[in-house]
């Protein structure tokens, strides 16, 4: 199946918004004390290429866990968080 590209436009324009809140929440945290909730390398830029696959491969991950229905059911957000928790970990090495 294939999407036109209104709907991949604004698909990607959801994802960059959500992908701009994590980051800033992220900030947040991290200038308050409490911790980063991801440790991006400050030397990467994230695009909504790059961000696209991260959920995507994500949801793979999860896809061993979860039913079909749960999975449809997750936020985006929720998944993006969890997809750079997982691939940009604080205080550990991958």
């Amino acid at each position: 199946m294939s999407a036109d590209k209104s709907t991949v436009t604004m698909a990607t324009l959801y994802l960059s918004g959500v992908a701009e809140g994590i980051m800033a929440a992220n900030a947040e945290a991290e200038s308050s004390l409490r911790g980063s909730l991801f440790c991006q390398p400050r030397n990467l830029s994230l695009n909504t290429d790059n961000l696209a696959q991260m959920v995507g491969e994500y949801l793979k991950k999860l896809a061993g866990n979860a039913t079909q229905d749960e999975l449809d059911n997750f936020e985006v957000s929720t998944i993006l968080l969890g997809a750079l928790k997982d691939i940009f970990p604080c205080g550990a090495k991958k």
